[in-house]
């Protein structure tokens, strides 16, 4: 059910998401110099497993304690915060002045970014874990969400009208990845789904072997997949074949891949941050955290952002897996990283998010 209050602007949608752009390639164009800064740290009322977004001079995020929060970001003060009345898991999504976000219990909310006001409501009837993501068809914009009721969503943006659904066989964590003709996401069925963003229609369904927790990368005609069964997966969309598949032993992947279309990152639960090439999937770097890692990592130039349960934020050497920095929270981090210039974010368990300045 859809409850509309105002309709938001018809411009091309330009999404901002939790990992950069659409595809979820795990990218920010900014500029981190260690040493880095404590620059504020703002406090909600519960836990943090969501990843923060940063809009311009706004960090958005949402919290267990109900509320979605819009910071500023250079002062570390609120500017609005809107009580979904759930608990709110899922990253927000960033799209033409609008915030949108699901819950723990499904509603999914359009917020006015600017001021916290409620635009459209949309009940997915079931727990919202990941976020949504953004495109548009002609002048229209549109976006997806999943659900813990194996059903992706396709809602018109400006007032959440059901566009189309598309079924899975289990639960749906992550976030669709998305790109001119289709559409990506992961089940816990073990399936990755091809769809086109037009109709909705499951253009094919490739087996990764085992349930997908995070989400699927778009990398041209690729596709990146990691799964809980520890296979981080290159596969050829067009020509439905697995390129490579990277497995180290004792290793579950929570986390969702980063990659630069040379390196591809990602953080597993044998305590580790893996570095493969894009090409064939051969290690080129590991970096051993002292917890088991569900963040999954942020790409920034030169330099790789990670965080694991052992409360610690690390930045290193993209190249060679060096460790150039790092800042001790002190509470498992689960949610990723963002950058903006020369800001971090991220959030932790603690209930707090941190900011740090680079120099």
């Amino acid at each position: 059910m859809v409850f509309p209050v105002a309709a938001a602007r018809a411009e091309p949608a330009t999404p901002i998401t939790f990992r950069g752009d659409s595809r979820l390639q795990g990218n920010a164009a900014a500029r981190l110099a260690p040493p880095l800064t404590l620059a504020w740290r703002f406090t909600t009322g519960d836990e943090i497993t969501a990843t923060p977004v940063i809009s311009g001079t706004t960090v958005f995020v949402g919290s267990g304690d109900r509320n979605i929060y819009a910071i500023d970001a250079g002062s570390g003060r609120a500017r609005w915060a809107f009580d979904t009345g759930a608990p709110v898991e899922a990253p927000v999504l960033f799209m033409n002045d609008t915030i949108y976000c699901g819950t723990a219990n499904g509603a999914f909310f359009a917020l006015c970014a600017s001021n916290g006001t409620r635009r459209w409501q949309f009940d997915a009837g079931s727990k919202i874990a990941g976020a949504a993501n953004g495109f548009s068809m002609g002048a229209t914009n549109y976006v997806m969400v999943g659900s813990f009721n194996n059903t992706l969503y396709c809602l018109e943006a400006a007032t959440g009208r059901l566009v189309w659904t598309n079924i899975s066989r289990s639960y749906i964590n992550g976030s669709p990845a998305i790109d001119q003709t289709r559409a990506l996401y992961g089940s816990c069925d073990a399936y990755v789904r091809i769809v086109r963003p037009s109709d909705g229609a499951t253009l094919h369904a490739y087996n990764a072997g085992t349930y997908i927790p995070g989400s699927p990368v778009i990398d041209g005609d690729h596709a990146l997949i990691a799964t809980y069964g520890g296979a981080l997966i290159r596969y050829d969309i067009p020509n439905r074949r697995e390129l490579w598949r990277y497995a180290p032993p004792n290793c579950s992947w929570f986390a969702s891949p980063a990659t630069d279309g040379a390196n591809v990152i990602i953080g597993g639960h044998d305590r580790a941050i893996h570095c493969v090439a894009a090409r064939d999937g051969s290690l080129r770097w590991k970096f051993m955290t002292g917890d088991q890692v569900d963040s999954s990592p942020l790409i920034v130039g030169t330099r790789v952002v990670a965080a694991s349960d052992d409360g610690i934020v690390y930045l290193l050497d993209k190249v060679t897996g060096r460790e150039l920095w790092r800042y001790d929270i002190g509470q498992p981090v689960k949610g990723a990283p963002a950058a903006y210039g020369q800001l971090l974010v991220i959030a932790a368990s603690d209930g707090a998010v941190y900011a740090f300045s680079g120099t």
